[in-house]
């Protein structure tokens, strides 16, 4: 008996099927997202900043040589903004589910000098835009799951230094907030889940190795 046992560890032992192990354990963690992602409701929309840069830079030694207006705005104060739209839920949100239309509300002293959508996935998504002088509002439109807007936005005097530097509005059926990121954080936090994931199972190897 003693001798079955040994051999017994000796095999759980084995590299192989520690990594046999952390291996399940994964499975077991992606397995239970699913579950919850496919087998129940999920209501979500998510607004992405995609990317922010300066519309025009010009080297500080020339600027107060140079003037470039865009639209009437000096272009060296105008900040491109693409942000992206999604839901990100498992269920439609339909255009009778909007109380009120989505809201993208920039500081007060901001101007939206130009709004357009870039793209919408799928193509048929005919959604439009009214801009005003530090608002653009969407029209409520059919979005099934997986269907995305992307926006490009045009914002002069725009002194907010924050990586998201406006708000959203809406009243949404089923949905309370919607979820509003950046890309680059968006990134990071995914990296470090991922890493914190992996952590988790070879801690959990190196402590079942010890054990046994």
């Amino acid at each position: 008996m003693t001798s079955q046992r040994s051999a017994i560890l000796r095999i759980l032992r084995d590299p192989i099927w520690q990594f046999a192990g952390a291996i399940v354990a994964i499975v077991a963690i992606a397995f239970a997202f699913a579950q919850e992602y496919f087998f129940s409701e999920q209501y979500s929309l998510q607004l992405v900043v995609l990317a922010t840069t300066a519309l025009v830079e010009i080297e500080e030694s020339a600027a107060e040589d140079i003037e470039i207006y865009y639209k009437g705005s000096p272009a060296n104060d105008i900040v491109l903004m693409q942000i992206k739209l999604e839901n990100t839920g498992n269920q439609p949100i339909r255009p009778e589910d909007y109380s009120s239309p989505i809201k993208i509300i920039y500081p007060v002293d901001a101007q939206v000098v130009e709004a357009r959508i870039l793209e919408t996935e799928p193509d048929n998504i005919n959604v439009k835009l009214d801009q005003e002088k530090n608002e653009i509002q969407l029209s409520p439109e059919l979005l099934n799951a997986g269907d995305r807007i992307i926006l490009r936005v045009l914002v002069s005097n725009l002194s907010s230094s924050n990586s998201i530097p406006f708000e959203v509005q809406a009243r949404i059926a089923n949905i309370r907030t919607i979820e509003v990121l950046n890309a680059i954080d968006q990134t990071t936090t995914a990296s470090n889940i991922a890493f914190g994931v992996i952590n988790v199972v070879a801690g959990a190897g190196v402590a079942l190795a010890s054990i046994l």
